[in-house]
């Protein structure tokens, strides 16, 4: 299985990749106190610069695991937040298997052998 990733250039100028596994959607639940649910809400409502530099820290953390949020903050270029908030969306959304090309509902997925057609349709 191929972890997913999303490739994104910080103020340093250093490509990172944003991933976010089980155990970064629990530390982002974790620090951020609130459901994954909710987390379009908080980046678009009162604190999103908080949710913002939440999101970037726990989708970098796989490749950095001493990571602190103070640092995540200081990579963040204030000129190009819509940039970052859309890279934290687009890779969460990849992370749940809404990125393009991926079923939306993985368990269950289109493939062949779960269509039918006249060859696996069972004789009667």
């Amino acid at each position: 299985m191929t972890k997913k990733t999303v490739p994104i250039v910080l103020s340093d100028g250093k490509t990172r990749h944003l991933r976010f596994d089980f155990n970064a959607l629990i530390a982002l639940e974790e620090t951020l106190g609130i459901s994954i649910a909710n987390l379009k809400d908080a980046m678009a409502g009162p604190g999103m610069l908080k949710a913002v530099r939440g999101i970037l820290w726990a989708g970098l953390i796989h490749e950095d695991e001493a990571l602190t949020l103070r640092a995540a903050g200081e990579l963040i270029d204030a000129a190009k937040i819509n940039e970052i908030s859309a890279a934290v969306m687009d890779a969460l959304s990849t992370a749940f298997g809404t990125a393009e090309g991926e079923p939306k509902n993985a368990e269950t997925p289109v493939t062949p052998a779960t269509e039918t057609s006249p060859s696996t349709v069972p004789a009667s």
